[in-house]
């Protein structure tokens, strides 16, 4: 995992001069740390999704056990340890699909370590990431633009280097 974020990381850091960051928002995206419920650090970027004032957001966040993205959605109810599948498209028409697990208001899909430096680096230079759900037919698709998320995915990838240490 931490090879697959340092190469990444390289890439992003080619692209674009390095700043210093504080914490907050990188355009459309915000930068977040903490220890979750269970008590695991963590560190990640936020945004809001814009849909008619309905209360939604992606966070992308790197732990110690890999690189995890929560959907979250405050009108879904949706069953604990049920799958759907999710497909993040990065304005490329070439899908990455995978399943998620639900627990209430929360989609939670993990990326494949061999997927994690692909989707950072996706994340980072695409025109924005567009989140579809083949299987719930009601939901339209979400769509984050990319502004921030360059420098966003690079302090994600400082920060998660720390905690493996």
């Amino acid at each position: 995992m931490r090879n697959l974020l340092t190469i990444a990381l390289g890439v992003i850091a080619l692209a674009a001069p390095m700043h210093s960051y504080a914490n907050g928002s990188l355009g459309d995206w915000k930068f977040v740390s903490g220890v979750g419920q269970r008590g695991t650090p963590y560190c990640g970027i936020i945004s809001a999704v814009k849909n008619k004032n309905v209360g939604q957001n992606i966070i992308i966040k790197a732990r110690p056990d890999g690189l995890v993205v929560d959907l979250y959605k405050d009108k879904w109810i949706r069953p604990q340890g049920s799958t759907v599948r999710i497909a993040f498209d990065f304005v490329d028409n070439q899908p990455l699909v995978l399943s998620a697990y639900a627990d209430g208001h929360i989609l939670d899909v993990q990326i494949p370590t061999d997927k994690v430096a692909l989707f950072l680096l996706a994340v980072a230079q695409s025109a924005g990431t567009q989140v579809i759900f083949p299987d719930l037919p009601n939901e339209d698709t979400w769509f984050v633009g990319s502004s921030g998320a360059q420098n966003a995915v690079r302090r994600l990838v400082f920060c998660q280097q720390h905690f493996q240490k």
